[in-house]
């Protein structure tokens, strides 16, 4: 009698699992390489400098690089873009905007047309400057980064 009555709760159980939807947020699982993007002048990808796909401006000046990310039809259109950077000089100063593009180009988002900077308080240590952008289902979302000279972008989670 206990057995049938264990297998039962047991059937339930699982049955109750499989329609409950997951509750792990897709927008926490996304991640883009910064050696996915390209310069915004093609003449300035030489001075980007490529190792384990973290990208390193070594040119005497700044340089624009331009990352792509994958963007969901959501219903949390809100998203939070953190781009961790780190600078390997006095110089390497990086700073990134977000913007989003309707799908017909009848509307364009930004984080508020501001770029934030993250000023690396220690040389060689990672910092996360951290975007809030809108950016609705039928948009394509993209990154901004202008990174000064020895400025490094390692990764971008969203």
């Amino acid at each position: 009698m206990q057995r049938t009555a264990f297998r039962a709760l047991a059937t339930l159980a699982l049955a109750a699992a499989a329609a409950i939807p997951s509750t792990m947020s897709t927008s926490q699982a996304r991640t883009a390489l910064p050696s996915s993007g390209r310069t915004l002048a093609m003449a300035d990808m030489s001075c980007f400098s490529l190792s384990y796909s973290s990208m390193t401006n070594n040119c005497t000046t700044r340089k624009y690089l331009e990352i792509p990310l994958t963007h969901d039809n959501s219903i949390n259109n809100w998203l939070s873009p953190r781009v961790t950077a780190q600078g390997t000089a006095p110089t390497g100063t990086v700073g990134c905007t977000a913007t989003a593009i309707k799908n017909d180009w009848t509307a364009v988002w930004s984080n508020n047309n501001a770029w934030q900077y993250e000023y690396i308080p220690v040389f060689g240590s990672p910092q996360d400057i951290v975007l809030d952008i809108f950016a609705p289902g039928d948009a394509g979302l993209y990154l901004t980064c202008d990174v000064y000279p020895l400025g490094r972008i390692n990764l971008v989670r969203w």
